[in-house]
């Protein structure tokens, strides 16, 4: 009897490890969060300034700077006390004060000296920290010091937080050796303190889809990085879902809409090209500070956002949502403006946001 309860202990060990490695998304824990329903409109101020076509904002100090893909200034600084552009800086160039690939990658850190902006400049396979006063006065990028990436994560594939030369952690987007092969290689999350390494298996199974398009999909996200560095948001474009990832813990908690579709959703589509009619851009865009998050949400599909982009007739309403960093909703509210990228200052309470045209808003949000 005794040994028949041995093995009866070992198929249940057997089977608990094969439903662990069978599933394609596995954090310490799931909650659900209802988005539906907007608690409150706000009306938005329309400022002077109009920067170009911006894919994220950051709100540093007295500073709000947009990331652009322009060859010749891709950091623009805007100044809410002057209400104008009033620099602008980072170019293409060999020289330690010049970028060898676009910044693809950004985020704002809280050092002994101050705010500093930390810029991964993947072909030089180091991350920039940018003095952004001197940025300011000199009209140009002026860096404080740079961080050597270790090789073995070095590309635009990855997205280092560091803190310092041995104490980083990383994010792994999907990646393949050929993609003429199919073969794919799910996103991770690695840790490194002081020289030891550990790896989060969050995606213990890649999804058995093999078009890359439709893959890539299911995986496309964003990172937003707390000042602090303490913890970070993993933000999934196409699935109404975050996840909160405990920099110091090691502990990932996903936040997902109520009854939306998941990662297995993405095995239906049969063809890439009903892609942008099958699939919801739930995060546009998201903005974080050490207290809270900001998600820039849309109910819309691919499709209809591609067409809202170039024809600013279509009707269109931004909703914004609040949450702490234990993913727990604390304000949602719409928008007139259909607004592309967000910051929100917490000193003067108030959130940025810039259209698809190049316009900032600013919006009054206290929550305190």
């Amino acid at each position: 009897m005794k040994e028949r309860n041995n093995i009866i202990v070992c198929l249940l060990v057997v089977l608990a490890l094969y439903a662990c490695n069978n599933k394609c998304y596995d954090p310490d824990e799931l909650i659900e969060i209802d988005y539906a329903g907007a608690s409150d409109t706000l009306k938005g101020e329309q400022l002077n300034t109009q920067f170009g076509v911006v894919s994220k904002l950051y709100f540093v100090n007295t500073y709000l700077i947009g990331l652009t893909s322009q060859a010749s200034r891709f950091f623009e600084v805007y100044r809410p006390d002057y209400d104008t552009c009033v620099t602008c800086f980072g170019e293409y160039g060999r020289s330690r004060n010049d970028f060898v690939d676009a910044p693809h990658e950004a985020f704002v850190r809280a050092s002994k000296s101050g705010i500093e902006l930390c810029v991964a400049d993947g072909g030089a396979r180091i991350t920039k920290v940018i003095d952004l006063e001197r940025s300011y006065q000199k009209s140009k990028t002026v860096v404080k010091s740079v961080i050597k990436r270790p090789s073995s994560i070095c590309g635009y594939e990855y997205h280092v937080i560091q803190k310092s030369e041995k104490d980083y952690a990383f994010y792994k987007e999907l990646s393949c050796h050929d993609a003429r092969d199919h073969i794919y290689f799910t996103p991770s999350i690695g840790f490194n303190k002081q020289g030891e390494e550990t790896v989060y298996d969050l995606y213990p199974k890649i999804l058995p889809i093999d078009d890359y398009d439709i893959l890539s999909a299911a995986y496309a996200g964003d990172i937003e990085v707390r000042p602090d560095l303490a913890k970070c948001v993993l933000v999934h474009l196409f699935i109404d879902q975050i996840d909160i990832v405990d920099l110091n813990e090691q502990h990932v908690t996903g936040v997902r809409g109520k009854g939306a579709y998941d990662f297995e959703y993405f095995t239906t589509i049969k063809d890439a090209s009903l892609v942008a009619e099958s699939l919801k851009a739930f995060n546009i865009n998201a903005s974080v500070t050490d207290n809270y998050i900001f998600q820039l949400k849309s109910d819309k599909t691919i499709k209809e956002m591609m067409e809202i982009e170039v024809n600013e007739h279509i009707p269109y309403h931004s909703t914004v949502v609040v949450s702490d960093w234990e993913g727990k909703v604390l304000r949602s509210f719409v928008i007139n403006e259909a607004l592309r990228a967000i910051a929100y200052d917490e000193k003067s309470e108030f959130l940025y946001g810039v259209d698809n045209y190049g316009c900032l808003f600013r919006y009054k949000v206290s929550l305190k």
